[in-house]
């Protein structure tokens, strides 16, 4: 059951962008100055000052958007660091990728 559910949720996700997911590169957002992660697993927003309460799940998603991973390359690495299957890791990196999206802290470019 929780494998038909990650692919409903990845392609409601993907049926929510303009484009092929896979032409969609994630990166920082540099329009805004901030978002730096600290070993609280805080993320801050320095434009607007709002403060992002992280997990060690985010944290490694954050550190490894550079403007160069797909969601699925996100979850391939998310999935390699913590030494589980990228379908375990997927919905998590769906979800972040949301909140930061809808937080300002990355674009799709």
């Amino acid at each position: 059951m929780r494998k038909k559910n990650n692919r409903i949720e990845l392609v409601a996700f993907l049926k929510s962008k303009p484009r092929q997911i896979k032409e969609c590169l994630f990166k920082p957002n540099m329009l805004q100055p901030g978002g730096k992660v600290s070993e609280a697993g805080v993320l801050v927003n320095l434009k607007t000052g709002v403060y992002y309460v992280i997990n060690r799940t985010v944290e490694k998603i954050w550190l490894a958007i550079d403007g160069k991973q797909t969601v699925e390359s996100l979850a391939a690495k998310t999935a390699k660091a913590f030494k589980v299957g990228k379908k375990t890791v997927l919905p998590d990196v769906i979800g972040t990728i949301k909140m930061l999206e809808k937080a300002g802290l990355i674009i799709c470019r």
